[in-house]
């Protein structure tokens, strides 16, 4: 974000707008000095821990997907809150170890998948996906084996048109009708 709103003002200004854009929605709770206080110099360190709790989570569930694990969603959205609502710094090491032992996983554990490369390789796996499907951003659909992408704030409508689309005739191999 420092780079990206460099030339835009720099964090104050990304972080007044993100205070404006907040103010849309009354179910968030964000905090004043939100990317203001304590922000972390890269998301990268996040994400690494969460690949971590994800591949802990898979040792220990063999049977469930992380990703469709309350306990894994729990710590998702704890990161969140600790960042936006509480302006904390979740990059640092000793915070996402708290948020592992709250939620009752085992913190040394999974620092150690973190610590030694296994999470990080993990994380440059999703990124190469990320390349191969031609992902820009956050959040994007992929349809029809990478041929289609849904990407930023679209309507309800055009995720339905796009499925039912697909959900039609889904081994014709025809392009889709719908963007």
């Amino acid at each position: 974000m420092r780079r990206d709103w460099k030339t835009q003002g720099g964090l104050p200004v990304y972080a007044a707008h993100v205070q404006d854009l907040a103010k849309r929605w009354h179910h968030v709770n964000l905090h004043p000095e939100a990317w203001q206080r304590r922000v972390p110099a890269s998301s990268c360190g996040a994400h690494r821990f969460l690949k971590a709790v994800e591949l802990w989570l898979r040792q220990q569930q063999a049977d469930t997907p992380p990703q469709t694990s309350p306990v894994f969603e729990a710590v998702i959205w704890q990161l969140r809150c600790r960042f936006f609502e509480q302006a904390e710094d979740v990059a640092r090491c000793s915070l996402q170890d708290d948020v592992a032992s709250e939620a009752g996983l085992d913190a040394g554990e999974i620092r150690s998948l973190a610590d030694n490369g296994a999470a990080e390789a993990a994380l440059v796996a999703d990124l190469e996906l990320k390349d191969t499907y031609q992902v820009p951003g956050s959040p994007t659909l992929v349809l029809n084996k990478g041929r289609q992408r849904l990407y930023g704030d679209i309507g309800y409508g055009v995720l339905d048109a796009n499925i039912r689309e697909l959900l039609r005739n889904p081994k014709s191999g025809e392009a889709s009708w719908c963007r």
